[in-house]
């Protein structure tokens, strides 16, 4: 570790061992507010994707008394250390009379102090499953010697299915009560045929040669789920491509546009610590170059790696979330989105069947999967999963030379069981037995890792949060869509 990181590691406990509990405690006397909710994150200058949903439910929840919502968000990495300060110290005002703080990352002012009983501290978190190791189980995330719990207070967290309840509870050093499969809020937003529509439409705008219009369909049906007409998110973060700046028009469904070109989606997770992150190296140049001109092969990297970002090739500016309608294949590593990746194109398949038609109207089956991971071995020792990284229904390629093959496979143009140069098309029999099989596969997946991500994970935690404030006579946290 270098010495900048140990400085701000010392900063931090200071912060929250000493500074921070001594504002919470000087603000004691100050009473719980049974309608207060405060949502906070140190990682974005805006209202987080994760938090989306859940607040618009609440905001327009039809409980008595209404809610009283603060928002409070810093993007700690780009902040001063004067404006981190400020606002930790306003939070922790807050955070003194309120009757819920709701959290969906590390956090480490909720975490600094004895809190009072009546508050209840929700951690969304922002990732479904249960696949790299982390929080306490892995070395890189708290380095040895940092004093302070980094996950203490969480009176509840939600999780994606049972599967993720004992990894979490290791990772954060919680009790099986505190950590529940009531789903993903944000996964709800998949179930909406609107909001996938509006996404094709914002990709189109910045990669017109991808679809072309048939002229059938307007993709005017409602949604399902919680996040029917819910957007695609708050349009406050940084970086183009959000439906609420672009796209928001009569939102063309699958049945009026055609796919010209395959997307490709390399989206790496970081090495090593958050505060240092690494970057696995990736020729996407030269893979476009194999693929050729019906696939189109962008990258996006994660959030903790805005620096790298700037020197990757092909860098989508569209949030991730908002790719997985488009993208026909994810090329990926040890990152948590491949659940949400999967899930979505599950739910697109179900709503769509149409939609899954490919160039030159093959049969495919959406959302192809290719994990590239050619420091596995390093990977597993150093970090290491909660899960067998085989269950996961994507082939495994440690070589680069050998990806532009894997890709291809995965967007159905070689399936197994089909003759050489025979197209899905050609055989239905053969076509439809592999697709059947993958299905098969991806379906047990998401069964076990993600059964509670149902459409109605908001709705769950909403409920959750109504009962701590009002009790069970409080009314309904039931809310009109947006």
């Amino acid at each position: 570790m270098g010495v900048e990181f140990q400085l701000k590691q010392q900063a931090k406990m200071f912060s929250q061992n000493v500074y921070l509990p001594a504002v919470y405690d000087l603000h004691r006397c100050c009473r719980v507010e049974q309608n207060l909710i405060v949502f906070a994150d140190a990682h974005h200058d805006g209202r987080p994707e994760a938090m989306e949903l859940l607040y618009r439910r609440l905001k327009q929840s039809r409980v008595q008394p209404a809610y009283h919502i603060a928002e409070m968000y810093l993007d700690f990495g780009r902040a001063s250390k004067a404006e981190v300060m400020e606002y930790s110290t306003r939070f922790m005002k807050l955070y003194v009379r309120a009757s819920v703080v709701v959290v969906c990352d590390n956090f480490l002012p909720v975490a600094s102090c004895r809190k009072k009983r009546e508050t209840m501290v929700v951690q969304l978190w922002h990732a479904c499953g249960c696949y790299k190791k982390f929080g306490y189980d892995a070395k890189d995330d708290i380095p040895e010697g940092y004093h302070g719990d980094v996950y203490r207070n969480l009176s509840l967290v939600t999780v994606s299915a049972e599967a993720a309840v004992e990894p979490f509870s290791s990772a954060m050093h919680r009790t099986h009560g505190e950590v529940q499969a009531l789903g993903v809020s944000r996964t709800d937003l998949y179930f909406s045929r609107k909001w996938r529509y509006r996404c094709m439409e914002a990709f189109r705008e910045l990669y017109p040669d991808v679809y072309e219009e048939t002229g059938a369909g307007d993709g005017r049906e409602e949604g399902a789920g919680d996040g029917s007409d819910a957007g695609a998110g708050s349009g406050r973060q940084a970086g183009a491509g959000s439906v609420r700046e672009t796209g928001t028009g009569s939102a063309k469904g699958s049945g009026s546009l055609r796919k010209r070109r395959k997307v490709v989606l390399w989206a790496p997770t970081f090495r090593g610590n958050a505060g240092q992150p690494g970057l696995l190296d990736l020729d996407t140049e030269k893979l476009q170059r194999q693929l050729g001109k019906e696939y189109l092969v962008l990258t996006r990297v994660h959030p903790h790696m805005k620096e790298a970002r700037k020197a990757v090739k092909n860098h989508c500016p569209i949030p991730t979330e908002q790719l997985y309608p488009v993208v026909d294949v994810l090329i990926a590593d040890y990152s948590s989105l491949i659940y949400e990746y999967l899930l979505a194109a599950q739910i697109q398949n179900q709503q769509d069947p149409h939609g899954s038609l490919g160039l030159h109207g093959s049969v495919g089956l959406h959302g192809g999967l290719v994990l590239y991971t050619p420091d596995l071995d390093t990977y597993m020792a150093q970090r290491g999963t909660y899960m067998d990284i085989h269950e996961i229904p994507g082939e495994i390629v440690k070589d680069a030379d050998r990806l532009a093959d894997a890709v291809r496979r995965a967007a159905g143009e070689d399936s197994p069981g089909l003759r050489t140069g025979e197209s899905k098309a050609d055989d239905g029999g053969q076509a439809a037995g592999w697709i059947a099989d993958q299905a098969k596969k991806r379906n047990a997946f998401l069964k076990r890792y993600l059964a509670a991500c149902d459409g109605q994970a908001t709705a769950r935690i909403a409920e959750k949060i109504r009962v701590h404030c009002f009790g069970g006579d409080g009314g309904t946290s039931g809310a009109t869509d947006v």
